[in-house]
């Protein structure tokens, strides 16, 4: 470099000389920093949204081919494959209901609507009282506690 030595900078003590952060490059820093977490969490809550949609569609394939299927309603333990075929449609209906409350495309109101009109046909009523302890304990969630509170309601004629 044509005989120049490089030489660190020195402050006045002599000590090489340090760059501060300024306040203002810190907080720029921290401001990523949180954007970037949020950024990650609400990923993680769609990844989570995503799977739980894998999962419900493969119940619904999973029933809708029992309830085309003699031999697949009978793999369920199916006696009676007419009234299986009943109950699975029956189930497929309440767990879209759930799934549209949980997710606020229902109301409250709507939901009490359907249940209570519902719930007035034998083949909801049959279903619900063989199922509804089943149901209540799958609950994933207090939307979906409270959609089987609102459907114990509608069973028991309130």
């Amino acid at each position: 470099m044509c005989g120049q030595s490089r030489r660190a900078s020195k402050n006045a003590e002599g000590s090489p000389a340090t760059h501060p952060i300024t306040p203002l490059a810190f907080a720029g820093v921290v401001i990523t920093l949180l954007l970037r977490q949020r950024q990650l969490r609400l990923q993680g809550t769609e990844l989570s949204r995503t799977s739980a949609a894998h999962v419900r569609q493969l119940h619904i394939e999973l029933q809708r081919m029992a309830i085309e299927s003699d031999k697949l309603a009978r793999v369920w333990g199916a006696e009676d494959v007419d009234a299986f075929k009943r109950n699975a449609y029956v189930n497929l209906i309440l767990s879209d209901w759930e799934m549209q409350w949980t997710e606020g495309l229902l109301t409250e109101n709507q939901v009490r609507t359907l249940l209570k009109k519902y719930f007035s046909l034998d083949p909801f009523r049959s279903f619900w009282q063989n199922s509804q302890e089943h149901r209540k304990a799958m609950a994933a969630d207090d939307a979906g506690r409270r959609f089987h509170d609102m459907a114990e309601r509608a069973w028991a004629g309130g």
